[in-house]
């Protein structure tokens, strides 16, 4: 893993690694909010969610889990097993769906920037703000033609040249977690569903 993948996967994974053990409410961890952090910054970990052989976000959900156990060993919290065994830390359901939203939401902020970022260098920021305002927000094509004083094709023309962008955005973010090729539709529409959960 290449060091800048991992800063952009470290980051991308901070938020729902830290959704996840809100939700999963494990008292014992006294500062989520730092377990999380050194987590998504544990090399280690990020090499064996890659390395799962899952999706990439799926692998984090089954690296954190194992170092919830470690770290549960280590803070003496380990009981009714055989600590000669592994134990195991079952999956929260909630938990794991507030993960799977903020893993979406992380996605779709990461393929935004870039996307916003590509219009930008292209001398063409307009066209993502059009974008932003009617798909994003909801704002009517219309209003936003008066408001630059195009015509409302223009506008529509514009949206539709930031969302190709914004549509190869997310199809990159995603193909650097490792989903392949022909999973990329497949995985879009997981994001688009996850994200409005």
């Amino acid at each position: 893993m290449t060091a800048l993948r991992f800063e952009v996967l470290a980051v991308r994974a901070a938020e729902p690694v830290r959704a996840y053990l809100a939700c999963a409410r494990l008292a014992w961890i006294d500062d989520i909010g730092a377990f999380a952090a050194r987590f998504a910054a544990d090399r280690d970990a990020m090499r064996a969610a890659a390395a799962s052989g899952l999706l990439f976000r799926r692998g984090v959900v089954r690296a954190l889990l194992s170092a919830v156990r470690e770290a549960r060993k280590s803070a003496g919290m380990c009981s009714g097993c055989d600590c000669a065994q592994p134990c195991e830390t079952p999956l929260d359901p909630q938990a794991f769906e507030a993960f799977e939203r903020a893993w979406a939401g992380a996605v779709i902020a990461e393929a935004s920037q870039r996307a916003a970022r590509a219009s930008h260098d292209e001398n063409d920021a307009d066209t993502w703000e059009i974008y932003r305002r009617t798909a994003l927000e909801g704002a009517e094509t219309a209003r936003i033609a008066r408001e630059r004083g195009i015509t409302t094709t223009d506008a529509r023309t514009r949206a539709a040249r930031a969302a190709a962008r914004f549509d190869a955005a997310l199809r990159e973010t995603l193909a650097e977690e490792g989903v392949a090729a022909e999973d990329l539709d497949d995985e879009l529409a997981w994001l688009m569903e996850a994200a409005t959960r």
